[in-house]
Parts: structure tokens; C-alpha cells; sequence
């Protein structure tokens, strides 16, 4: 009698929240980390921030990333009493221009950059 053993196989399956919420939800806990120690109210001259936030969206226009973009970004404009304004560098690689942008500003906390997470 031939020995049968069972076959398993493992097939990754795609998580059931979508691009676009993963990336909202990343969004909101760097904003939530953002504004901890920060209120409207208690700002000391000299204190973060003290000028535009700016973000960098590795996408077109209009698609999932800038939209849920623009909604953290507008609470978090909110949130610390400054302006956060939104910059779309989408390109033709990925968005591979937006992150250049990024990586080349000056690292003092007001250049940030959205991408979509990919499973």
C-alpha cells in the first residue's frame, strides 16, 4: 500500500484592509505622534512648528494616496495651528521623484512624504 501524506500548500492571502486605509491609518500615527506634547495654545517662540509642514505625495492628483493625504493633512493642520501644505510628485517610476525630493530636504522635521503601502 503507497504511503499518502497530505499536501498542504500556503497561499499568501492579501490583507482585507485596502492601500488606501493602511496608509491612512500609518498617516494618522505619525500625525497622533506628531502633536502628543502639542497644543494650539502653549507654543513657545522658537517652538516645532514654526513654519509650513510640508508633504510630499509620491502619486498623481486625485488618486487614493493624495486624497487620504489631504484629509490627515488638514487635520493635522488643525491639530498643531500651522499650515500643512500637500505636493503631489507623482512620476511615471513610482513616485521615485517625491521620494528624491524628500530625501534631498533639509532633515529638520517639516518635509515628510506619503506613499501607498503595497502587499
Amino acid at each position: 500500500m503507497p504511503d499518502h501524506h497530505p499536501v498542504f500548500s500556503v497561499t499568501p492571502t492579501r490583507s482585507s484592509v485596502a492601500p488606501w486605509m493602511r496608509l491612512g491609518l500609518t498617516c494618522l500615527v505619525l500625525a497622533a505622534a506628531t502633536t502628543h506634547a502639542q497644543t494650539r495654545g502653549d507654543k513657545a517662540p522658537g517652538s516645532y512648528p514654526n513654519k509650513p509642514i510640508r508633504i510630499i505625495v509620491g502619486a498623481s492628483p486625485g488618486g487614493g494616496t493624495d486624497i487620504v493625504t489631504r484629509i490627515v493633512g488638514q487635520k493635522l493642520a488643525e491639530q498643531l495651528g500651522n499650515p500643512v501644505i500637500i505636493e503631489n510628485r507623482g512620476s511615471a517610476v513610482g513616485g521615485i521623484l517625491g521620494m528624491d525630493i524628500a530625501a534631498r530636504a533639509t532633515p529638520d522635521g517639516y518635509t515628510l512624504m506619503a506613499v501607498a503601502a503595497s502587499a
